[in-house]
């Protein structure tokens, strides 16, 4: 081969390629022939882009600039290599060089020069970078550069959950005594004021006014006695004893006018009883007459009197009890708030016992919003953060609260199960509904917010924490 080797140069559209970070293509558009190259080939390839330079100035440059241990031989593999993929613009023979290729492989170039220093790997690289720079088309840069500055906006952090207003006072009403249940005077939903009747038991009216009779007729004994019998009444009872007497004495006249003729055989001996038994009558009445008149004449004895006080006063007693009972019957409501039994009608009709539950209340002035945070954001809420959250029952309406309790313990869901994370975390706010517009049941969803960080950080956040967790021990 001449030592005064010609200029050869690569097609001007052939197209070199990076495949990877340490490979090349040098490609024919027009035959598709790709040569294979490494770093070094690539080197070689770009001295022989411009035709300015022979094979021995090619030599001298890899040499001196980027300090490869390179020889002549091997860029003359380079040219032979090319050729045969019709890669430059002149061929080799017309040009008289008269090279056979050094490498065994047909259709890659890898020559044994090597980077000598620390200085020429620094070089390689930064042609590296810089053909990898420019290997983009300006509209691929101008996508990426976008996704770049999205990726640096700032954009609020929240952590959603599931939200269930819950009322944080509710109570059971119950019978304080036994009864039927009469009748209710509201229904599920319904609002209730503290100490409004809500149901009502069967009465004790009837056994009320029964008991207030038999007091009266006692109080009028008792002021009978107390007062004493009136020369009326004297005359009256002295009549009525003369009276039992003459009864008496013609009743005893016919039971011994009776036993005469029954002791003769006259009269049956039923007739005869009958007679005996009339006088025997009549005589005990007599008696009371007579005792009756004694009574009177001599006044009202202390022990009767203290005897018909006495149950005057067991009266009353039971008066008094049947009218608490009857206060009893009307059961209320022992705070403000809504109803939220729905069997109520079953109940009508039922008898019930002391302490048996018929309804329940729910305070709905301050309620308990309970939201449903998943393990992987639980690390991040505290006391004190801002919730807002909407229900689905009023989608326009958006309400503001603070967290004020974190479950200390999480739960196994079967719905979070298949995310990142399988337990939830229960945490509670406090809301004063003074406007009336929520009620205990609701649901919804409640979002809380953290803090502001680059949009960037949302996407690579949780792969990262996903690869720490399963993958780095």
């Amino acid at each position: 081969m001449s030592s005064d080797t010609p200029k050869a140069c690569i097609r001007s559209d052939a197209i070199i390629s990076q495949v990877d970070s340490y490979s090349y293509e040098l490609e024919n558009p027009e035959t598709g022939g790709v040569l294979k190259l490494d770093d070094t080939g690539y080197l070689v390839a770009e001295h022989f882009e411009t035709g300015d330079l022979t094979v021995d100035e090619v030599v001298t440059s890899l040499k001196e600039q980027h300090h490869l241990k390179i020889s002549k031989a091997d860029v003359l593999d380079f040219l032979v290599r090319a050729d045969a993929l019709n890669l430059l613009e002149t061929p080799l023979e017309e040009l008289g060089i008269d090279a056979q290729p050094q490498n065994t492989q047909e259709e890659e170039y890898a020559p044994t020069g090597q980077i000598e220093d620390r200085e020429s790997i620094l070089k390689l690289y930064r042609s590296r970078v810089h053909r990898f720079i420019f290997s983009f088309s300006p509209k691929t840069w101008a996508v990426l550069l976008g996704v770049i500055f999205l990726m640096l906006i700032p954009w609020p952090y929240k952590v959603a959950g599931t939200i269930v207003v819950k009322p944080i006072q509710q109570m059971t009403v119950r019978t304080p005594v036994s009864g039927t249940l009469a009748e209710f005077y509201v229904s599920e939903g319904d609002r209730v004021e503290k100490g409004q009747i809500l149901a009502q038991l069967d009465d004790y009216q009837s056994d009320i006014a029964r008991k207030q009779t038999e007091l009266a007729r006692v109080k009028a004994e008792l002021d009978k006695l107390e007062t004493g019998a009136t020369h009326a009444e004297i005359n009256r009872a002295k009549k009525e004893a003369d009276l039992s007497q003459k009864i008496f004495s013609q009743a005893k006249a016919k039971a011994e006018r009776y036993r005469k003729l029954f002791s003769q055989n006259l009269i049956s001996e039923q007739d005869f009883n009958e007679a005996i038994a009339i006088s025997e009558i009549k005589q005990k009445e007599h008696e009371q007459a007579l005792a009756q008149l004694d009574l009177i004449r001599g006044g009202t004895r202390p022990e009767l009197i203290r005897a018909k006080k006495a149950d005057l006063h067991v009266l009353e007693l039971d008066l008094q009890l049947l009218k608490t009972l009857q206060g009893l019957r009307s059961i209320r409501s022992p705070l403000q708030g809504v109803v939220i039994s729905d069997n109520l009608p079953e109940l009508i009709g039922k008898k019930m016992g002391p302490g048996d539950p018929i309804i329940i209340v729910a305070s709905d002035t301050l309620l308990d919003i309970e939201a449903v945070i998943e393990e992987r954001d639980i690390a991040s809420i505290q006391r004190g953060q801002i919730m807002n959250f909407k229900v689905h029952a009023l989608p326009d309406e958006t309400f503001e609260t603070k967290v004020e309790k974190i479950a200390p313990i999480g739960e196994l869901s079967n719905s979070a199960l298949t995310k990142e994370g399988g337990s939830v975390f229960r945490i509670h706010c406090y809301l004063n509904n003074s406007e009336q517009k929520l009620r205990p049941g609701m649901t919804g969803v409640g979002r809380i917010f953290i803090e502001t960080r680059p949009i960037g950080a949302f996407v690579f956040s949780r792969v990262i924490r996903h690869i720490k967790v399963n993958y780095v021990l």
